[in-house]
């Protein structure tokens, strides 16, 4: 009888739960929780700097994971995660920054104009104003536009290669014509006929004094009412 007891007291020790112990460390916004054998809470204190209590007790709600770390002598032990519920002020914060980064992504970039004259043409390209210091440098354009240096009648356009930038689009310009060169224009086109008509002139006295007779005698017949 002495033996039975003797048993069941053992028996009685190795199945009654263990004497547990919670434990908590609040770190970066969030409350991590340990549960543990009572007997080894002074390792988790002194290696881990965990203390007694959960984080519910700290304002800490909110689960929100868990994560394992390594204790000298304890070893891997699991740690649950938890958070503080969401105030109305912070739900507000977090609104005003969910805001204010969709205004960043949706605003138009800083841009800036730039040009360049050669060829008695002006090219114009609209770009990030950060990368204006690479076009200035290396493709040799400056800041304002065509319109501003009298280039306002647009003539299509092209790409060009700048260094670290890549190929970029350039709108081109040319100037608008004056009255002064419509009619130095005009000069010239009546010049031109003159020189054709001058030329069609010596053409036409090549001919022998009979054959230029007959060319006037055949058109004096080929005129109305000559039979």
């Amino acid at each position: 009888m002495t033996l039975f007891k003797s048993m069941l007291v053992t028996i009685g020790e190795v199945t009654s739960p263990l004497e547990s112990v919670s434990l908590y460390k609040v770190a970066g916004g969030e409350c991590g929780q340990a549960t543990l054998d009572k007997k080894y809470e002074s390792y988790a204190i002194k290696f881990a700097g965990l203390q007694e209590g959960e984080c519910s007790e700290q304002g800490y709600t909110v689960a929100d994971g868990s994560k394992s770390i390594k204790v000298p002598t304890l070893g891997e032990i699991k740690v649950e995660l938890f958070k503080k519920a969401a105030t109305e002020s912070d739900l507000m914060t977090l609104f005003k920054r969910m805001m204010a980064t969709i205004g960043e992504v949706t605003s138009p970039l800083e841009s800036v104009s730039l040009y360049k004259v050669a060829g008695g043409e002006c090219g114009q390209a609209t770009l990030d104003k950060k990368y204006e210091s690479y076009a200035i440098k290396f493709a040799g354009l400056q800041e304002g536009e065509c319109s501003e240096q009298g280039y306002t009648v647009a003539d299509g356009s092209k790409s060009i290669k700048v260094p670290t930038l890549g190929e970029i689009k350039v709108e081109l310009f040319k100037k608008a014509a004056t009255e002064s060169d419509l009619m130095t224009l005009f000069k010239r086109m009546m010049a031109h006929d003159a020189v054709q008509e001058h030329a069609g002139d010596n053409r036409r006295s090549d001919f022998t004094p009979g054959v230029r007779v007959a060319l006037q005698s055949s058109r004096g017949r080929m005129r109305p009412g000559n039979t």
